[in-house]
């Protein structure tokens, strides 16, 4: 994995040449690794608020595409952005119904028979004219966040969506990695599309110690969770990404969580990355005994050697 960021890192170089960014790149941070975790293993961040923008030991930044609102060139403003901080953009498209083309009712066969192919084809080139590897995560969590029209769905309904997309996306964009990422439940693997179609697959993994004492008596640690969720992917085979990672909790307990979780990423030796998710849910979690939306929000400082 090192050396494949090493070429990664060198593909951005050029391309930052190539479109005119390295004048705007020239004083970037450099990115450095995190001591704290084995050389294998990356960090990343969602950041909302741009607490992390100075952080040198993301190698990620993770946004999101909404593929409704999708409007030309402004993602690859965004992305340009983000290759200027010498990060890999890494990107997470919702591939929500468009009106003028079908409903949420039909959204999934819609995909699959082709009908949202004019805009993965879109966004597949904007994401190729940057020039350097741009990860890609389509139609998160499809099996757990039921307010997601692509989400708890039939399995044969998404997977002939997810081979659609991607199809498609590789057509234009052949060295963007494609990430499958559920919740990671039990079951979340029915809904896995093929080794043909993933590059790496991923997971999310959130603690709300309130929600985690009503599920299980007790807080739980970032290696709980990972021995609940790891096994379900080792079967796979692929690398792993946390594609988002997040503890709600006093600033003392979040730090000493996330030196806890970096001590025990050993463990799992599929795992590449961790991205954070350095913001407030959109979701409340009140039905699973939390207060409302939880802040993900957490000190950077955690993340400096």
């Amino acid at each position: 994995m090192r050396s494949t960021l090493a070429k990664i890192a060198a593909l951005i170089a050029g391309a930052l040449t190539i479109n005119g960014l390295s004048a705007q790149t020239k004083h970037a941070p450099k990115v450095q690794h995190l001591r704290a975790l084995p050389s294998t293993v990356d960090l990343g961040v969602y950041d909302s608020v741009h607490k992390f923008d100075n952080i040198q030991t993301m190698t990620y930044e993770q946004i999101w595409c909404d593929w409704h609102k999708y409007r030309p060139d402004k993602l690859q403003q965004e992305l340009k952005t983000i290759v200027a901080k010498g990060r890999i953009p890494f990107v997470t498209i919702e591939p929500y119904a468009i009106n003028v083309i079908g409903s949420t009712a039909t959204l999934l066969p819609d995909i699959a028979v082709g009908k949202y192919d004019a805009i993965t084809l879109a966004l597949a080139r904007e994401i190729n004219s940057l020039g350097s590897p741009v990860f890609v995560r389509w139609g998160p969590e499809m099996d757990c966040v039921s307010d997601k029209p692509w989400a708890i769905q039939p399995a044969a309904d998404f997977i002939a969506a997810f081979r659609q997309f991607v199809k498609n996306f590789k057509r234009i964009s052949a060295t963007s990695p494609i990430v499958w990422s559920p919740v990671g439940n039990e079951g979340c693997e029915q809904y896995y599309p093929g080794d043909d179609v993933v590059d790496y697959t991923g997971y999310s993994l959130y603690e709300l110690p309130a929600v985690s004492i009503n599920w299980f008596g007790r807080e739980q640690s970032f290696a709980d969770w990972m021995d609940q969720k790891y096994p379900r992917f080792v079967k796979f085979n692929k690398p792993i990404i946390i594609s988002e990672l997040g503890i709600c909790d006093t600033p003392a307990k979040q730090k000493a969580w996330m030196q806890a979780a970096f001590a025990a990423v050993p463990k799992y030796p599929l795992v590449k990355a961790l991205i954070y998710f350095n913001t407030q849910d959109l979701v409340s979690w009140q039905k699973w005994g939390g207060a409302g939306a939880p802040k993900w929000f957490i000190d950077p400082a955690v993340f400096t050697n």
